[in-house]
């Protein structure tokens, strides 16, 4: 099935076609299944059964490949998916309503493609050049994978953080880490130093990421870990007098450190944090 910007409602059965036997002589192989669903910009509403086709050497072809754009899928009660999902490109957000729904299915993130949403029901792998990014477009949001989180190196742990919010990843599995996070942080009132929770694994937390970047100059990420939890914090490593050009800009820096670090009124306060989610410039 090969549709493109489309919506697609299943209480049945979508199975992919299936391949031809091996060619006679030397060299002669099965043809592969094929995908269940195929496309880009897809919405599915999914109560049903979805499986690739088989090879006749057994190879099963996947179930849904997306393509490009983006794209919703919703499981609904009796959603079984046969075979891998794959994100070949643009995004795909997952969303579980009502339940219960299989859990047995590999969702697959390659190179330039992002898995966000709320409910992924399945083992979670981001190849290099692959994205995570829990929640909606639009908001932030906890996405929980029922199943095992595997990033490879090269791949993204994408969130985004308010003072009060950020975006995290609950697995009922375990999380093998690799690939680096990347922080996008959006302005409000900071504290000098904030912690935020972005994975919880169930099943234990092994290895560890390669580094965070943020997009905010004046506060420095870093990260930690426990046999569950990665946390990121926040901290204003960097001192204003760091971007000064002359003798005044620096004393003012140095003032303006000095007193995000103690007590500070109302007004005060607001100039700090309009300061810390600035740029350099």
């Amino acid at each position: 099935m090969n549709p493109a910007g489309t919506s697609i409602a299943n209480y049945g059965l979508i199975l992919g076609g299936d391949g031809g036997p091996a060619g006679a002589g030397a060299g002669g192989s099965a043809g592969a299944g094929g995908a269940g669903i195929v496309g880009a910009n897809l919405i599915i509403f999914n109560a049903g059964g979805i499986a690739g086709g088989c090879s006749c050497g057994g190879a099963e072809g996947d179930a849904i490949t997306f393509t490009g754009g983006t794209n919703f899928l919703f499981f609904l009660p009796g959603s079984d998916i046969a075979g891998n999902v794959v994100i070949n490109g643009g995004r795909l957000d997952g969303e579980v309503i009502g339940g219960p729904v299989s859990p047995w299915t590999n969702y697959i993130v390659n190179s330039g493609a992002t898995l966000g949403g709320s409910d992924i029901p399945g083992n979670v792998i981001v190849n290099p050049g692959g994205a995570l990014s829990p929640g909606s477009i639009a908001n932030i949001g906890a996405l929980s994978i029922i199943g095992d989180l595997t990033f490879l190196p090269g791949s993204i742990f994408a969130l985004r953080v308010l003072p009060g919010s950020n975006d995290s990843a609950i697995v009922s599995g375990a999380a093998t880490l690799a690939g680096s996070v990347q922080v996008s942080a959006g302005s409000g009132n900071y504290l000098p130093s904030q912690r935020y929770t972005i994975l919880n694994a169930l099943g234990g937390v092994s290895g560890t990421f390669s580094g965070v970047s943020t997009n905010l100059f004046f506060l420095t990420p870093s990260l930690s870990y426990d046999s569950n939890n990665v946390y990121l914090t926040l901290e204003q490593a960097i001192p204003f007098s760091a971007v000064a050009r002359n003798g005044n800009q620096r004393n003012v820096g140095n003032a303006m450190t000095l007193a995000s670090k103690g007590p500070i009124g109302p007004l005060g306060a607001n100039v700090i944090n309009t300061l810390l989610v600035q740029s350099a410039q």
